[in-house]
């Protein structure tokens, strides 16, 4: 529920004319629109070989132990978010066995060597033996805290349903212990074309920008301090295509004012610049957007939604993009673990700060007021209404064949089946050496549903 505060944006009534084109504008322009295109991806990442991360998140970076000298025996933990597990003390494509997660544990095979980067490892969870980057363990459980708290929530968007659920994992990470559900909320998906249609594929967040425009112009900010105030939240929604609104040093390619929304985040790695971002519009027609479109491949959302999403989810947090059939799992262990408050609220003040930088504050309205920033900076404020119960959809906007859906979602604890593989007829990218985190995998749900019945 958003409380537009009008009062920040006043003017005479003009170009009433306007508000009669809304109809067939309005339908023609939402049909398909997006910035996502491969002109608006930030610099090139640069990719760290030992974890397959971007360099800069957060639990990617080298430790301070990266010169101990660890012994034949020892029993380690892995202190980065991901870690390579190598078949040869080399880079390769071809030699990475294995993807291991924070905390795993490993056994020390031989005793570093002080002149190479690896050391060769034991890992009992899963009976393998490899290489490793010896500056990525620790003997320390690698708590999250601070930013790291990212490794602590991940997101899974189930392209076949137009849904993004977000969960809590749960911990220990085990087959038997279920996610918890915080929110669930519908977006948009890119329209059913080769060059448009959504990548499936685990990502992470990136970046995180606030009133994002894109490098040509095409989609002017949702808020600028140089340009002209956007539309009110009662202004008809086609005043954000209108020329009057764009600003005046936009070209002629200038098409929809706030494309972005409010917040936009960057996946990583090999997205095809497909971004979770917010709209335009506000206020009592936020949802209006939302209906009845399609993108460039972006996955959309109403901007407070992405404006939730980006209060709890931190730079480095898991993004899976999957296209699967859903199913709630019924057994008692999974229902237990569901949000205990499956309808909440977030409050939440926007303000003008930030605008266009990747470097932006969490918009919480405690936080807002903890900074003390007068109201005169603010440009909205409201109450969210956070949506964390479990209904299983099923849905097709691609048309695959029946044949192509493999595997099961389990919404109501945020794991795919063991058997889940993306659709053949579908483009996929982000992490070529593990598909699926094992944390997003239910190894044993055929035996648990034949033990129920």
């Amino acid at each position: 529920m958003s409380r537009a505060r009008n009062s920040v944006y006043t003017r005479e009534p003009h170009r009433k004319i306007l508000g009669l084109l809304q109809g067939l504008t309005l339908l023609l322009a939402l049909a398909v629109f997006s910035g996502c295109t491969k002109q608006n991806e930030p610099q090139a990442e640069l990719i760290e070989p030992m974890t397959g991360d971007s360099f800069g998140l957060e639990g990617t970076a080298a430790l301070p132990l990266a010169n101990a000298e660890w012994s034949s025996g020892e029993h380690l933990l892995v202190a980065s978010d991901r870690l390579r597990l190598r078949s040869s003390a080399e880079f390769k494509d071809q030699n990475i066995i294995e993807v291991l997660d924070k905390n795993d544990e490993v056994i020390v095979l031989q005793t570093a060597d002080k002149n190479s980067e690896f050391i060769l490892v034991s890992i009992p969870s899963i009976q393998k033996k490899g290489y490793v980057g010896r500056a990525y363990l620790t003997k320390l459980a690698a708590a999250p805290t601070g930013e790291q708290q990212a490794s602590q929530y991940f997101l899974i968007q189930n392209i076949a349903t137009e849904q993004t659920r977000l969960y809590r994992k749960c911990s220990p990470t085990s087959d038997n212990c279920q996610h918890e559900l915080i929110l669930e909320t519908e977006n948009v998906i890119g329209d059913n074309t080769e060059d448009t249609r959504t990548w499936l594929g685990s990502f992470k967040i990136t970046h995180w920008f606030k009133f994002y425009e894109d490098s040509d112009g095409r989609y002017p900010a949702w808020y600028d301090p140089r340009y002209l105030n956007p539309p009110t939240a009662t202004d008809p929604l086609a005043w954000w295509f209108a020329r009057s609104f764009m600003p005046k040093t936009a070209g002629p390619n200038a098409e929809i004012r706030g494309a972005f929304g409010w917040f936009a985040a960057y996946l990583a790695p090999d997205v095809s610049a497909q971004w979770i971002h917010g709209t335009f519009g506000w206020g009592s027609q936020k949802k209006l957007p939302l209906q009845n479109t399609r993108s460039h491949g972006c996955t959309r959302f109403d901007n407070e939604s992405v404006a939730y999403l980006r209060h709890m989810l931190k730079l480095g947090t898991p993004v899976l993009r999957i296209y699967a059939k859903e199913e709630k799992d019924e057994s008692e262990s999974s229902n237990s673990n569901l949000n205990s408050n499956p309808k909440s609220q977030w409050q939440y003040i926007l303000t003008k700060d930030d605008a266009q930088s990747d470097q932006n504050e969490d918009i919480d309205r405690d936080h807002i007021l903890s900074l003390g920033i007068p109201q005169k900076r603010w440009l909205e404020q409201g109450i969210y209404d956070i949506n964390a119960s479990s209904q299983a959809r099923n849905g097709n906007p691609y048309k695959i064949t029946e044949k192509e859906f493999s595997g099961k979602f389990l919404v109501s604890e945020g794991r795919v089946t063991a058997d889940y593989r993306h659709p053949k007829s579908l483009a996929w990218g982000g992490y070529r050496d593990k598909l699926i985190p094992n944390e997003m995998i239910k190894q044993n749900y055929k035996k648990q549903i034949e033990s129920l019945r």
